[in-house]
């Protein structure tokens, strides 16, 4: 588990690779959970949910905001 802070975070960047991580390990779905002080970022594959890394709050909300971008360009 890594966590990111947030002088060293990218969450365009972070963002594709979680998607291209997710969509190599064939994952059903993708978790941004928010656990006291961080975001936890999980990925389910063949029912297991499976820890990826940590990030701080203030970076978990980047991502967020990041994927409510793409769903709203891709017209999710």
């Amino acid at each position: 588990m890594v966590l990111a802070t947030p002088n060293t975070f990218d969450a365009c960047r972070q963002v594709d690779d979680l998607i291209d991580r997710a969509l190599a390990a064939n994952a059903s779905d993708i978790h941004l959970e928010p656990i006291a002080g961080c975001y936890e970022i999980k990925q389910r594959v063949d029912g297991m949910l499976t820890l990826l890394q940590a990030v701080d709050t203030s970076s978990g909300s980047e991502m967020i905001n990041r994927l409510i971008g793409l769903c709203f360009w891709r017209g999710c």
